[in-house]
């Protein structure tokens, strides 16, 4: 799912996808980069995936520009440790 995702970015590179555990849930997280044609500039990225039995649940990061996308970084931390299960 998370490779489906990043691959609907436009101008996306240096893509690189772990297994990971996301609030104690597999998961999968992929760190890339993004063209931005626009500003002239290459940008971080980042996408968290998880299944449940509803379906999937992606977590974006982007940013404007690196800076923004670096100072955002923990709030994304912070979900990704304690995404859970709810009924």
């Amino acid at each position: 799912m998370v490779k489906t995702f990043v691959a609907a970015e436009h101008f996306e590179s240096n893509v690189r996808i772990r297994e990971v555990k996301a609030g104690g849930l597999p998961a999968a997280e992929a760190d890339y980069t993004v063209t931005d044609l626009a500003a002239g500039e290459i940008r971080p990225e980042r996408a968290l995936a998880v299944m449940t039995e509803r379906g999937g649940v992606v977590l974006h990061l982007g940013g404007l520009n690196a800076g923004e996308h670096k100072a955002m970084l923990p709030a994304f931390e912070l979900a990704t440790k304690t995404l859970g299960l709810t009924s």
